[in-house]
């Protein structure tokens, strides 16, 4: 409660075609998403095997919804979910595209392409990186095998319109800019940090993948974090020493 009403809540920019509002905490720990009325009723159906799979499966990429919301302004029902972000805002990344692995339409407007940091498609990422990103084999294997897992779950829910949001930070070019100003997040030189985040770059170092991922706060002790796997690389590779069972903030009574 405290990421969610201690502060304002910042608006997110929104390409897709469903109307929806997204907002983000100002701590980065929570996106808020209105969802139309239909919406929401497909989710009351379909959280509770949704959560019994998230529980049983901890290293998932797929979103974790931590509640369903219906308020009244003007007489009007607002409905709203709570996620988790993955997706830090005080870490420049320097690409950003949202995968579905279809080519049919799949390219990234004028208009959204004229924006600081685009949200592309397919056919850009083909464009831009057609020999594809390098990982290690061990994250390779790993994020192959949580995709896998993710796609069954949705397979088994019969959803079949979702994506998969890349995020790029490039190395080499971070390199020659100035430093970012922190406010809210600490890092130890993040190199790997997105919705499901990648690294490009001829010093790709993967050790140092790790220690970004280890050293993400978010503003908050790892101690008080609500997921158990709350960054990319923990959520592939399952990296952390929090435990199953959420702990409590002794700031919060």
């Amino acid at each position: 409660m405290l990421s969610l009403c201690d502060e304002p809540l910042k608006e997110l920019s929104n390409p897709g075609a469903s109307g929806s509002i997204f907002y983000l905490t100002q701590d980065d720990e929570f996106i808020i998403k209105t969802v139309q009325h239909k919406e929401a009723e497909f989710l009351q159906k379909l959280l509770p095997g949704y959560f019994l799979n998230i529980s049983q499966n901890k290293r998932t990429l797929l979103p974790k919804f931590y509640g369903l919301f219906c308020y009244q302004c003007g007489g009007k029902n607002i409905r709203f979910t709570v996620m988790n972000n993955l997706l830090p805002s005080t870490v420049k990344l320097h690409e950003r595209y949202d995968m579905k692995g279809s080519t049919y339409k799949r390219k990234a407007s004028k208009h959204e392409r004229s924006k600081s940091l685009p949200t592309l498609k397919d056919l850009d990422f083909m464009e831009n990186h057609p020999d594809g990103l390098i990982l290690e084999k061990d994250t390779y294997d790993a994020l192959v095998k949580t995709l896998q897992r993710d796609c069954r779950v949705l397979e088994s829910f019969k959803i079949m319109d979702y994506s998969l949001l890349i995020g790029i930070y490039n190395l080499d070019q971070a390199k020659n800019e100035p430093p970012p100003v922190q406010e809210s997040a600490s890092f130890d030189n993040p190199s790997v940090i997105a919705g499901l985040a990648l690294a490009t770059g001829s010093h790709f170092d993967p050790h140092m993948n790790q220690s970004a991922a280890a050293g993400l706060q978010r503003g908050k002790s790892f101690k008080t974090r609500i997921g158990q796997y709350t960054t990319p690389l923990e959520s592939i590779q399952g990296n952390t020493e929090l435990t199953e069972d959420l702990v409590e903030d002794e700031d919060v009574p």
